[in-house]
Order: C-alpha cells, then sequence, then structure tokens
C-alpha cells in the first residue's frame, strides 16, 4: 500500500485568532510548529520576547484602529537564546477577534495566505479572505495616499509661487503707493502759494475796487475767487491724504468745546453758504459738547461735513449740526435737505476717490478726499463715521466718539 505523505502548506506560517484584547482563543494552523509557544489563553505579547511585548501591543491598538496592519517584524521568546523573528500581519474579524498571521519574513505572507485558502477548513478560509481584503484596502489606501501627497505637493508649490509672487506684487505697489504720495505732497506744496496768492489778490480787488467795476467784472472776480477757494481745499485735501497714507498723522488731543468747533467751521463754510441762502442751524446738546480731541482736525471734519451739507442743498433750505450724548459716546450730525443718496452708493462714500452720490445743485464737481480724510482723522479718535440717507429724504453724515468722563467734561466746563 502506497504510504501518502501529507502535505503541509508552502511557504509554511502560523494563524492564530485572538480576542478583542489579545488572548490566544486558537491555533488555526501551524506550518512552523509554534504552537508550543502560543499556548491557547495566553496573551500574544505574553509569548514574545522581552524586546517586542511592547511592539506588539502597538500592533494590536494599530489592528483596531484601523482594522487591518502588515509587516510588524516581532521576535517569539525562546527558553535558551535569542527567540524566531517573524512577519506579523493582522486584522479584525468580526469586531471582537483579531486574525494574527506570522510567516517567516514578509515576502512568505501572500504565499502563505494562498496556501491556506487551499485547506478545506471554514475557518482558514474565512481567515485567507479576511486578510487578503484587507490587504487590497491597504494597497488601495497607499496609492490614494500616494496621489493625493502628490497633488497636495503640486498645490503646495503652486501655492509657494504665488505667495512668492503676490510678496512682489505687493512690494512693487507699496514702492508706487510711497511714489504717489511723496508726488502728490511736493505737488500740493508748490501749488498752496500760488494758489493763495490768486485768492487773496480776487479779495483785495473786489473790496477796494467794488465801486470802480461792473456788475460782470465783479461777477468774474467773484468766480475767480470761488476757484482759487475750491483749488485750495483741494490741494489741503492732497496734502493731508499724503501724510495719512505715509502714516504722520498726529494728533494733539485737548480739552474742547464742540460749540466753538462748530462756529468756526461754519464761519468757514459762511461765504458758500450765504451766496446760495441757505441758513446753518445748531442744535447742541449741552451734555455732549465737552470733547477730548485735537481741535484743528476735528474742526477740519466738521467743515468737511458742512460743506458738503451745503453744497448738496437746494437754495434758501436749512442745514442743522446737531449733538446728543448717547451711553458712553457722542454723536455728532449734519443733516441737509440735498436729493439723497441711493444705498448701494453709500458704501464707497468714505473710501479715498469715491465721488459717488447726489449732484450738486451748484454743478460743483469733487475728487472724493474730504470724506476719506474725515473718516480716518475721526477713527484715529477711536470713533466711528456714518451716514443715513434715502433719496428725496436728505442726508445724515456724522461720527461718533466716546464721551469724556465726569471729572473731565467737569474741567473743560471751567475753561469756558
Amino acid at each position: 500500500m502506497e504510504r501518502v505523505t501529507p502535505v503541509s502548506p508552502s511557504p509554511a506560517g502560523i494563524a492564530l485568532v485572538c480576542d478583542y484584547e489579545g488572548r490566544i482563543l486558537e491555533i488555526l494552523d501551524d506550518g512552523l510548529g509554534l504552537a508550543g509557544r502560543f499556548p491557547v489563553g495566553r496573551l500574544f505579547g505574553s509569548c514574545l520576547d522581552s524586546g517586542s511585548m511592547a511592539k506588539s501591543l502597538s500592533f494590536l491598538l494599530e489592528i483596531r484602529a484601523r482594522q487591518a496592519t502588515f509587516e510588524w517584524e516581532l521576535r517569539i521568546a525562546a527558553e535558551d537564546g535569542p527567540g524566531q523573528t517573524l512577519s506579523f500581519d493582522g486584522s479584525m474579524a468580526d469586531g471582537q477577534r483579531m486574525i494574527l498571521l506570522g510567516a517567516a519574513s514578509s515576502r512568505e505572507v501572500p504565499g502563505y495566505l494562498d496556501s491556506l485558502a487551499r485547506i478545506r477548513n471554514q475557518q482558514a478560509g474565512w481567515v485567507c479572505l479576511a486578510l487578503k481584503e484587507m490587504a487590497l484596502q491597504e494597497t488601495a489606501a497607499g496609492r490614494f495616499q500616494h496621489d493625493l501627497y502628490n497633488e497636495l505637493t503640486r498645490l503646495n508649490n503652486e501655492l509657494a509661487n504665488a505667495q512668492r509672487e503676490l510678496a512682489q506684487q505687493n512690494f512693487e505697489l507699496e514702492r508706487l503707493n510711497r511714489l504717489k504720495n511723496q508726488f502728490l505732497g511736493m505737488a500740493a506744496h508748490d501749488l498752496r502759494k500760488p494758489v493763495g496768492l490768486v485768492l487773496n489778490y480776487a479779495e483785495i480787488l473786489t473790496e477796494d475796487a467794488a465801486g470802480r467795476l461792473t456788475p460782470d467784472q465783479l461777477r468774474l472776480l467773484e468766480t475767480i475767487g470761488t476757484a482759487a477757494d475750491r483749488m485750495g481745499r483741494l490741494i489741503d485735501d492732497f496734502l493731508d491724504v499724503s501724510l495719512i497714507e505715509a502714516g504722520h498723522l498726529s494728533l494733539d488731543i485737548q480739552a474742547v468745546d464742540l460749540a466753538e468747533l462748530a462756529g468756526a467751521a461754519q464761519t468757514l463754510v459762511g461765504r458758500a453758504a450765504a451766496r446760495r441762502r441757505i441758513r446753518m442751524e445748531t442744535d447742541l446738546d449741552q451734555a455732549a459738547r465737552r470733547l477730548r480731541v485735537d481741535g484743528p482736525k476735528m474742526e477740519q471734519v466738521l467743515t468737511n461735513l458742512l460743506s458738503n451739507a451745503v453744497e448738496h442743498s437746494p437754495a434758501e433750505a436749512a442745514v442743522v449740526m446737531g449733538s446728543r450724548l448717547e451711553g458712553d459716546r457722542v454723536r455728532v450730525w449734519i443733516a441737509d435737505r440735498g436729493k439723497g443718496i441711493p444705498l448701494e452708493q453709500q458704501r464707497r462714500l468714505f473710501q479715498p476717490f469715491a465721488t459717488g452720490g447726489a449732484d450738486k445743485p451748484g454743478g460743483e464737481r469733487s475728487i472724493g478726499l474730504g470724506l476719506a480724510i474725515a473718516r480716518r482723522i475721526v477713527e484715529a479718535h477711536g470713533g466711528r463715521m456714518f451716514v443715513e440717507s434715502a433719496p428725496d429724504r436728505g442726508s445724515v453724515f456724522g461720527f461718533t466718539l466716546p464721551a469724556p468722563c465726569a471729572a473731565e467734561a467737569a474741567k473743560i466746563a471751567l475753561q469756558e
């Protein structure tokens, strides 16, 4: 009778079933003759030498976290001398049990899986299918991560290049902005003196030669004076913008009376208002008159707002400047009876060179610097500009400022 020799799986390995804590429940296959090293009921880590015990804990934790892990080099404990090192793969089987598969090297694990598949054992087949599925998922995940890494690297390189280009463009824009501010400052400074002379001479001629000039000649002189005055204010705006954008806006904070600032602003705008028979009225709350501000710069803000209100108001209308104390802030406003400003244009009003808004009855044109300068001055005081307007209902421009404390308010009152 011919003797049949059993064929062991080749390449050989060992397959273990462990519970969720890593305790050995069953040895499914032992082609390496190591079953005695892995007694049922023992913890898997306790079957390894001292150098691999801690590593085995990480091995089991990664199986729980990722459902599968591959190619872990672990050394089996031996009574005498160094133990045998195997390459272990592992996977979760049904959420409670783990399958651990060891072979002499990581290259032999796939062959050992195929060998297990030929064993007519339901559990062995189940082990093989579970590990193969996990291995395929791991491979696909590896490819995905590799492709993702390459794509992220490409995007990161593009972002770095874009950031470098943006930094270069920002540097160039800052350089051009500095040159623009220098040009505005120099041009405005050189223009201020001749424009001032034109304005002064026009006023002298108007006063001294009024009886010897015809009405048409007087109107021409008045036009010269008006144009020179408007050009002088434009030059001042250019100088202010160049200083503000260069970061040279400095404040001299003092205790001031809002009524005095309002009176000074009305005086400066008085000629334009009288020419169109516009009344300038005040409605200042006594509790909201005490301020701590840079007087000349806040007078500039009020003059700008008052001038805009006069220019946008119809002839013989009234422009009202008012103030109220609202909590810890003072609210100051100037109301006109002009055509009003649509909401979509209001958002641009406080930006430099913004020229949106209602048309002026007198046909005057603006380059859009006054409100931008006023906003920067108010914000430097810790305040906020605002506008309330609607078509055919007029406009209210104003600002809020921190109110001085009671002691400061009393000090200002004593100075009156």
